[in-house]
């Protein structure tokens, strides 16, 4: 994918180091409850123009109907922990219409998933 002409300013790219069990343990714990998820993904990003380091977002894939302005606010307030300050993970709401879906699952680092 040319990740160029799909207006996204970051790539991304399996973690250099695969997710630890107990990170990913906390943010299934956190989102379980929240209906919307239907799947959660922890790879990382290179952003152009911010810096060369991979650091891990957390994608996060609802339906199109979904409020997702009122998701991220809940998200937000859920992860707003120390944990996830001191590992600097970005968070985003996307839906199957993402650009960059498929090379968030081919990074193969899903958390969750809803059926």
């Amino acid at each position: 994918m040319d990740t160029i002409t799909t207006q996204n300013n970051y790539i991304v790219v399996p973690p250099a180091t695969p997710n630890d069990k107990s990170t990913t343990r906390k943010i299934s714990k956190i989102l379980a409850d929240i209906e919307e998820i239907k799947e959660a993904h922890l790879p990382s990003i290179i952003e152009f123009g911010e810096n060369t380091h991979a650091k891990p977002a957390l994608f996060l894939l609802v339906s199109e109907d979904c409020d997702r302005p009122g998701l991220q606010k809940l998200i937000d307030q859920k992860l707003n922990g120390g944990f996830f300050r001191r590992k600097s993970i970005t968070v985003r709401v996307i839906t199957e219409d993402n650009l960059l879906l498929q090379s968030i699952r081919d990074a193969k680092c899903l958390i969750g998933w809803r059926d």
